[in-house]
C-alpha cells in the first residue's frame, strides 16, 4: 500500500496486473506463455505476500483463474484488436470476485498459516515447538472469532479487508502473549 492512504484490497491486485498487462508489447492475441507466466506469478506473490495467502494455496486459485480467464477470452466473439483487453478484464472480474469471498478463509488455509507461523516462533524464539503451537492457535482462534464478530460479512464488506483485519488481528495478539509489557 502506498503511503498513508488506505488501498482497497482488490486494487492492489488490479495494480500488480497491469505491470504485466499495461505494456504494449504484451497486448497480443493469444499472450506469449511468458506473459502468462509473469502475470501468475505476479498475482500469486501478491496474494501471498500482501494478503498472507499460503503460496500454495495461491498458485492454484491464481491458475484456474488464470486460464478460466484464458478460455474465456478465447471464446469471445470479440474482434481480434480487443481479445486481449477481455482476457485482462475477466482475470480482473475473477481475481476481484475471488478476493471478496475469501472471508472466512477455510480451517485447511487458516491452518498452514498457523503451522507456518510455529515453525517460524520456535525457529526465531528458539521456542518449543509444543509451546508455540498452544500460543499460535489460541492467538488465531481468537482472532478469528473477534473479526467474524465483528465483520459486516452481511452487509458486503469486502473479503480480502477481513481477512487483512484477521491477520492484523492475529498479529497484535500474538506479539502481545509472546512479548509482554
Amino acid at each position: 500500500m502506498s503511503g498513508s492512504r488506505k488501498q482497497d484490497p482488490s486494487s492492489i491486485i488490479a495494480e500488480e496486473m497491469a505491470k504485466v498487462f499495461g505494456t504494449k508489447s504484451s497486448r497480443k492475441w493469444p499472450p506469449t506463455k511468458s506473459t502468462r507466466d509473469a502475470t501468475i506469478k505476479r498475482v500469486i506473490k501478491c496474494l501471498s505476500e500482501t494478503f498472507q495467502i499460503p503460496a500454495t494455496e495461491a498458485d492454484v486459485i491464481v491458475r484456474r483463474i488464470e486460464e478460466e480467464a484464458f478460455t474465456a477470452a478465447g471464446s469471445s466473439s470479440a474482434p481480434a484488436a480487443r481479445i486481449y483487453d477481455v482476457y485482462t478484464q475477466e482475470f480482473h472480474n475473477r481475481i476481484t470476485e475471488y478476493s471478496r469471498k475469501i472471508w472466512p478463509p477455510p480451517r485447511g488455509m487458516r491452518d498452514a498459516v498457523v503451522r507456518g507461523l510455529i515453525t517460524a516462533f520456535s525457529a526465531i524464539l528458539q521456542m518449543p515447538t509444543a509451546k508455540a503451537d498452544v500460543i499460535i492457535r489460541q492467538v488465531e482462534e481468537e482472532a478469528f472469532n473477534v473479526i467474524s464478530a465483528s465483520s459486516g460479512v452481511a452487509a458486503g464488506e469486502d473479503g480480502m479487508a477481513l481477512y487483512m483485519a484477521y491477520y492484523k488481528e492475529m498479529n497484535n495478539r500474538m506479539f502481545g502473549k509472546l512479548f509482554p509489557k
